[in-house]
């Protein structure tokens, strides 16, 4: 019998390989700026959203292992954009994991997600409480049968703050996969009759490292596409006006529920 992951003892052991030790060797080696970490950090997982946020902001971009970081001056400084490190449960956590080595422990994800319940429509806010495991990441966290859960104060700041704009919304699990061209009819059904509404790649390795961690993580998402129950067909708009549109006004939503 297989099992995930190949140590299932492993959980509350001491890592050889730590976010605390990269972040000294990056200060050490010069590769991380000498500066004040920010207090909390939103993460875009949409490619290219960065350039579009930033284009009427004051910012500094700082250097660091991965992705591109910008401390955002309307904010002091306190709240950074960290963007293009790129897709996927893995490498979101290890940039969880710097971020919250350096100091910051308040960190909103956002970004896209697929729609599977027939009443969302492409460019729909979606905040999810929760996330079905079906990835890799969150298994070397947390144990199987375990559940991961947003935290609960930030992802009220994020509902209050929509519900201040007059913005509809949903709420409840994210169905996390690590293989988006391999959600089938069938999955997308089963998921949906247990009440989650989206399907996305980071959520459950984001929300499981929060919790072993003890940083507030949560996550604001827009629907980029559909995935229908009644055909299985798909229909994408990553890149369509509705999308952005929203994506800017979830980044808005984010910024002003970490202040």
């Amino acid at each position: 019998m297989t099992t995930f992951p190949a140590d299932t003892g492993k959980y509350g052991r001491t890592s050889i390989v730590s976010p605390e030790a990269l972040a000294a060797h990056g200060l050490e080696s010069g590769a991380y700026a000498e500066l004040a970490p920010p207090r909390a950090a939103i993460m875009l997982d949409h490619r290219g959203l960065a350039q579009r946020l930033l284009a009427g902001r004051e910012a500094t971009k700082v250097p660091g292992f991965f992705g591109d970081t910008y401390l955002l001056a309307e904010t002091g400084g306190e709240v950074a954009l960290v963007a293009d490190f790129g897709i996927g449960a893995p490498v979101a956590a290890v940039m969880l994991e710097d971020l919250i080595a350096l100091g910051c422990r308040t960190v909103v994800s956002m970004g896209t997600c697929g729609g599977m319940d027939p009443d969302l429509e492409v460019g729909d806010l979606v905040v999810p409480t929760g996330a079905v495991r079906d990835e890799g990441t969150s298994y070397h966290y947390l144990p199987a049968g375990e559940p991961v859960r947003a935290e609960e104060a930030l992802t009220a700041r994020l509902v209050a703050e929509l519900d201040r704009r007059g913005e509809s919304h949903r709420t409840g699990e994210a169905w996390t996969t690590d293989a988006p061209y391999r959600e089938t009819k069938e999955e997308v059904e089963r998921h949906v009759a247990a009440g989650v509404p989206v399907v996305e790649m980071e959520a459950a390795a984001l929300f499981a490292v929060g919790q072993v961690r003890e940083a507030q993580v949560a996550s604001l998402l827009v629907v980029s596409d559909v995935l229908s129950t009644l055909d299985g067909t798909w229909v994408p708009e990553f890149h369509g006006d509705v999308v952005g549109d929203r994506l800017e006004l979830a980044f808005e939503v984010a910024l002003a529920a970490l202040r």
